[in-house]
């Protein structure tokens, strides 16, 4: 659910930042024109070549000349503004990526706890089911020595009690360790 969450805003911020590149380019090639626009019309106005030309005397020349200047610091200061917004769109996306990669070691860390705890769940049942098994043999020896030999039915009365005794003290162990 996270995952789908980060993987969704870093689509997102991916596309976000494929349209500010498109705008980038589309800012460059406008850039170069209203450079060249510029460019032609130094050449027109440029006194010292064409000191005899009617076209040095005329403002209307001038005033494109400002224009064209102000067009181009416009889309230079237009080209630092995407700049900068495209920045940010790849720390954010460096940013995603990053969580995305400590979300897959999280999600194989909690797998690993995971299995670890089964196969401790696993070990406790097969030791649980082996001392189960163990003392009910000791049960059906001890009711068949009953009758015939009291004494050694004893012995294995304190053995089964001795058993219990070790599996009660390994189970509080184990459980104080959790």
């Amino acid at each position: 659910m996270i995952k789908e969450y980060i993987e969704e805003l870093l689509n997102d911020n991916n596309e976000q930042l494929h349209k500010l590149e498109q705008q980038m380019k589309n800012l460059m090639i406008e850039l170069d024109s209203a450079k060249g626009w510029l460019d032609s019309l130094n050449a027109e106005s440029n006194v010292d070549t064409n000191i005899f030309s009617p076209r040095s005397m005329d403002s209307d020349l001038k005033r494109k000349t400002e224009e064209a200047q102000n067009n181009v610091y416009k889309i230079k200061q237009d080209i630092e503004y995407v700049s900068s917004f495209m920045e940010t769109h790849i720390k954010k996306k460096e940013e995603y990526e990053k969580l995305l990669v400590e979300l897959e070691e999280m999600a194989h860390s909690t797998e690993k706890e995971t299995k670890e705890t089964e196969n401790r769940d696993l070990n406790e049942m097969q030791l649980t089911r082996t001392f189960l098994s163990d003392l009910y043999r000791k049960t059906e020896l001890c009711l068949a020595l009953l009758s015939s030999d009291r004494n050694r039915c004893k012995n294995e009365l304190k053995n089964m009690k001795a058993m219990i005794r070790s599996m009660s003290e390994k189970i509080s162990t184990e459980k104080e360790e959790s």
